[in-house]
Order: C-alpha cells, then sequence, then structure tokens
C-alpha cells in the first residue's frame, strides 16, 4: 500500500516496563496511516483494475476471467476448486456485483473478444496505479478515483480514469472480507 521504491531500514525498540514500542532510526515520515478497511478497499480495487482492464493472448484465461462464476463454491473461502484453473479464474464476477457483471458483459465484453480476436493483449503497469478517496472510506465502503496505464501490444499506451464504489457485503464476497466493486466508470485520456 505504500508504493515504496526505497528502503530504509529501522529498529524498533521495546521498553521491558512499559512494553511501548517506538521506532529508532529512519524517519519515516512519508509512511501514512490508513485504516484496515481502507487497506482491504485498496487491495480489492488494484485487484479489480488489473483484471478489468486485462486481455490476454490465450482463449482459456479469458475465458476464465470473463466468465459468470457461482458466488458461493467459486468465490468463497472454502472453495472447491471446479472451474479453470488459472489466474483471474471468475475475477471479474467474484470482485463485482451482479449489476456491475451484466453491465461488462453487455457492454465491455464483445468488445474485449474483438479485441482479443484481433491478437492484441492489454495489461495493466500495476506501478502506475494511483487509488484516491474521493470519499469518506469507512468499514461499508467509500468512492474511488483509479488512475493508470493500459499496455497494449502493437499500439500506444493508454491512460485510463476511473471512478469506483465499494460496498460491502457480510453474506457474501468472503474472500474479500465482505468489499467489492458496485460501480465502475473509466475513461480513456489520451
Amino acid at each position: 500500500a505504500q508504493k515504496s521504491i526505497k528502503t530504509h531500514p529501522f529498529l524498533v525498540s521495546v521498553d521491558n516496563i512499559t512494553g511501548q514500542w517506538s521506532i529508532v532510526g529512519y524517519n519515516h515520515e512519508d509512511i501514512k496511516n490508513m485504516t484496515a478497511a481502507q487497506s482491504m478497499q485498496e487491495s480489492v480495487l488494484t485487484r479489480f483494475v488489473q483484471y478489468w482492464f486485462w486481455i490476454s493472448s490465450s482463449d482459456i484465461v479469458n475465458s476464465a476471467l470473463w466468465r459468470k462464476c457461482n458466488r458461493t463454491t467459486d468465490c468463497g473461502l472454502e472453495t472447491e476448486k471446479k472451474g479453470i484453473d488459472v489466474e483471474g479464474d471468475c475475477a471479474i464476477y467474484c470482485l463485482t456485483n451482479d449489476s456491475l457483471y451484466d453491465n461488462f458483459t453487455e457492454n465491455m465484453l464483445p468488445l474485449y473478444k474483438n479485441i482479443a480476436n484481433n491478437n492484441s493483449v492489454w495489461q495493466v503497469d500495476m506501478q502506475s496505479i494511483i487509488l484516491t478517496p474521493i470519499s469518506p472510506v469507512d468499514i461499508n465502503g467509500g468512492t474511488w478515483q483509479v488512475q493508470a496505464t493500459v499496455y497494449q501490444n502493437g499500439g500506444n499506451p493508454v491512460e485510463i480514469l476511473g471512478y469506483a464504489k465499494i460496498s460491502l457485503s457480510n453474506k457474501e464476497y468472503q474472500k474479500t472480507l465482505g468489499y467489492y466493486i458496485s460501480k465502475f466508470n473509466a475513461y480513456k485520456m489520451n
């Protein structure tokens, strides 16, 4: 979450009497404190962006990534693997609600299939992802701005600006501690 590109070693000192911890050494003023809810939402949103804009050269990977699944058997913690054993299997379905997944299959999937049929490959530069909360982030979710670069073979990188609403469901989305993307819009910036 810190996206640190430098290593700054430090020591943690523990007071024998009080048990108080303190950092000794390098001044880590760049480290930001975040809640567990914010950290989980950043993790879910990062994976979502990675999979939403991923078009593989493999039809098997694309089929696995885009397929509709069962939230209990394919997306739960105790998932008995019944699908295709590839990275991203059921990823878009398991990270979104039914409404957003339906929007994906109606609007994005035909475009993505056409791109894949033309032997084009898309992949998000994971180092380029910038997530900015634009509403208060709490235990129930939040609204985020997303910036990322998508690379495509045979083409220039595409800068993406998006907005995502993250929601919480205590009954579903066990792998993400209940968090899922309930709304998402993205725009090509160049």
